[in-house]
């Protein structure tokens, strides 16, 4: 006579594990996309080294000081006007400006500042542009810096910086790179008009641009 083993019902009952077939296209699903990423990365880096773009060339082409005054020995009256042009040298490659910031510094002491406009430049273009510095400012100057300032008061040339803090993007035709941040940085001789009259005229000058 047989005899059958019962099974108790509260025992756990383990059923053989089995394949999730969705698991499974959810996987190669992840790994076509990434191959596709992948393969969209390598393609913009060739084409980035096929026509790896060109600096920007920045001038500051005209500048008109009008009021520089260092009154109490510490705050600088000023009224100061740049013109300027950027030019994007590259033949296959254009560059969106999405943030421009102008200052402007006298013996490493900033005094003023501008925000300008966002614009996008097209291939082999030049693009004109103007900053504009008025107003009074807390300058603390040495006691030599002082003396420097007013020999170059009265020789009519002031020595002044200009730094351009940006934040472009190369574009090759649907490719976008990422933003860089390139330092522009101008070393200008401004003529002052003493009584009036310039002694001397402004001198277009090339800013120095490093990516």
């Amino acid at each position: 006579m047989s005899s059958t083993k019962e099974v108790p019902l509260d025992s756990a009952y383990y059923a053989p594990s089995i394949p999730s077939q969705r698991c499974s296209l959810h996987i190669t699903l992840l790994k076509v996309i990434a191959s596709v990423i992948l393969g969209l990365g390598a393609l913009a880096l060739v084409l980035w080294l096929a026509i790896r773009p060109h600096n920007i060339k920045v001038y500051v082409v005209a500048a008109n000081l009008t009021q520089f005054d260092l009154r109490n020995g510490s705050t600088l009256h000023y009224i100061l006007n740049l013109d300027m042009i950027v030019r994007n040298p590259n033949k296959k490659v254009s560059i969106n400006y999405d943030r421009l910031e102008a200052t402007a510094s006298y013996e490493g002491v900033r005094f003023g500042w501008e925000d300008l406009p966002p614009f996008y430049q097209g291939h082999k273009n030049t693009t004109n542009f103007s900053a504009n510095f008025r107003g009074q400012q807390v300058t603390v100057l040495s006691e030599s810096k002082i003396i420097r300032f007013n020999q170059e008061k009265s020789s009519g040339v002031f020595n002044i910086d200009l730094k351009l803090n940006t934040r472009i993007r190369f574009k090759m035709g649907a490719i976008k790179t990422k933003h860089m941040k390139p330092d522009v940085e101008c070393h200008l001789r401004v003529p002052f008009a003493s009584n009036g009259t310039l002694v001397t005229g402004f001198t277009s000058t090339e800013c120095k641009v490093n990516i």
